[in-house]
């Protein structure tokens, strides 16, 4: 069986055959890291001019899959903005932790740019952001009291799983993240309550018990004002 190529040898073969007139190239993820496994793909960020827009998109070169994120000088300031606002910083931590493999000039400002903007955080949450994940928390706390099956109380603690870090998190000017980001953030922000909020999440889904993740969704709300129901106000987007 023909072995293929590294990740390093593979991620520089496809820049040449795919982007060779980009800017710079960053290559980022668990790869790039040292730390990748049989299943791990190569993620890069190529700043390229001679594109039109920013894209994603995905390949399969060298019996690697190929993750491939593109931004231009003229459009990372907007990507890097509706990061900061939506509390995400997947696009900065990807440039400012990932390895330089291309660069004319254009890399190294951006790459610190990413890195200042990391060390930041994120955008401050809005009083009317805050109150409504509030009230959607409260309305989850409610419902996981009497399910009407056993679907409808595993779903529900699924969403209170990802929203309660979420609100904990940016509650307190910190970086989310989608899957295992939100929960790897979650550990370096509150490791304990990382490690509660898990052990009573568990236990929620196998044995029915609500009472751990109540007590700790209820800890997580009440230097903010606790549950919000009665008086709650949120204004049609139609």
């Amino acid at each position: 069986m023909k072995r293929r190529l590294s990740a390093e040898m593979a991620a520089t073969r496809f820049i040449g055959d795919y982007f060779p007139g980009c800017n710079a190239v960053i290559w980022a993820g668990s790869c790039a890291a040292g730390k990748g496994s049989s299943h791990s793909d190569i993620d890069l960020v190529i700043i390229d001019d001679t594109c039109e827009r920013p894209f994603r998109q995905s390949y399969m070169a060298w019996g690697w899959p190929v993750e491939v994120f593109v931004i231009t000088s003229d459009t990372y300031e907007d990507l890097f903005a509706a990061n900061r606002e939506a509390g995400t910083a997947a696009l900065q931590r990807m440039i400012a932790e990932g390895r330089l493999l291309k660069d004319n000039g254009s890399g190294a400002p951006i790459i610190a740019e990413a890195k200042r903007q990391v060390a930041q955080g994120p955008a401050p949450w809005s009083l009317d952001e805050m109150n409504r994940c509030r009230y959607e928390i409260t309305e989850l706390l409610e419902d996981l009291k009497e399910p009407s099956n056993r679907g409808e109380h595993c779903f529900t603690a699924l969403s209170l799983a990802e929203k309660v870090p979420i609100f904990l998190l940016r509650a307190n000017e910190c970086w989310i993240g989608e899957g295992k980001w939100l929960y790897k953030t979650l550990q370096q922000f509150a490791p304990e309550f990382a490690r509660a909020w898990m052990d009573a999440i568990r236990d929620c889904i196998a044995n029915g018990n609500a009472q751990a993740v109540t007590k700790l969704a209820e800890q997580a709300l009440e230097p903010y004002g606790g549950k919000l129901f009665a008086g709650y106000y949120q204004e049609s987007e139609y």
